[in-house]
């Protein structure tokens, strides 16, 4: 039978951030510190100085986190930090939704969601249901609600339109 959000009881993965998913799913891949602690600052833990990492912050409308990574190509930006980040963020949040854009239909498809459909098929295979239904730029988890969406544009403002869930309260969106 149906669980989480398709059978009208969304469950959230307990993760408290994508390193954290990342590793439990893939404990052979070692990322380095700092995509580890890239992987923390998306999460909300700002100050990293803080050894216990205890509340992080939680964007908001009104504050949102504004982020950018400059990093080498080839650094594993798409396979240690945003594929990681797009499926932590659809599995850590009920009904949000994370957009994805890219200048190109190859980049999005061949570097931006090549390693999250990689991850969100084998995160599938190892709980042995299809916790994220795939389709060509799009994954929904069945367990939160939540989406990602890939769009291809280099013309300002085309992700617009785009916006939080409605309901329930307290729905999250990125865009990346």
């Amino acid at each position: 039978g149906k669980v989480g959000y398709v059978a009208g009881n969304p469950i959230a993965f307990p993760f408290k951030t994508p390193a954290d998913m990342f590793l439990f799913f893939y404990p052979e891949l070692s990322p380095s510190e700092w995509q580890l602690e890239e992987s923390m600052r998306l999460a909300g833990y700002l100050n990293l100085e803080d050894p216990d990492h205890v509340d992080p912050q939680d964007p908001t409308s009104e504050a949102p986190l504004l982020y950018n990574l400059v990093a080498a190509n080839g650094s594993g930006k798409d396979t240690y930090i945003l594929a990681p980040f797009a499926l932590w963020f659809i599995s850590a949040n009920v009904r949000s939704r994370i957009i994805s854009t890219s200048a190109t239909q190859d980049q999005l498809k061949l570097q931006t969601f090549k390693p999250i459909v990689d991850y969100a098929e084998r995160i599938n295979e190892r709980l042995g249901y299809e916790v994220f239904e795939i389709k060509e730029f799009h994954i929904f988890n069945t367990l939160t609600g939540s989406e990602l969406v890939g769009r291809v544009t280099n013309v300002p403002g085309r992700v617009e339109g785009f916006h939080p869930f409605s309901s329930p309260p307290g729905c999250k969106m990125a865009v990346v």
